[in-house]
């Protein structure tokens, strides 16, 4: 829910596109849009998407909080 407190600080969007032969991340930063590719980079956005995962809202709980802002 909303009230809980974040596990790790959530300074810039990004995505993990998990392709056939590579794991890329795009970053969207205040003034451009990274492209992470080396192994050990991709690592640190999976760990921190592990890391918020869990405090993400889905589904019904995710459209009613989206309602109330």
């Amino acid at each position: 829910s909303l009230d809980q407190e974040a596990v790790d600080a959530y300074l810039h969007p990004f995505v993990v596109f998990e392709l056939q032969d590579e794991i890329l991340v795009t970053v969207e930063t205040y003034s451009a849009e990274l492209q992470v590719s080396q192994p050990q980079e991709v690592l640190v956005y999976q760990h921190t998407l592990e890391r918020l995962r869990p405090s993400a809202l889905w589904s019904d709980e995710a459209i009613q909080a989206i309602r109330t802002f």
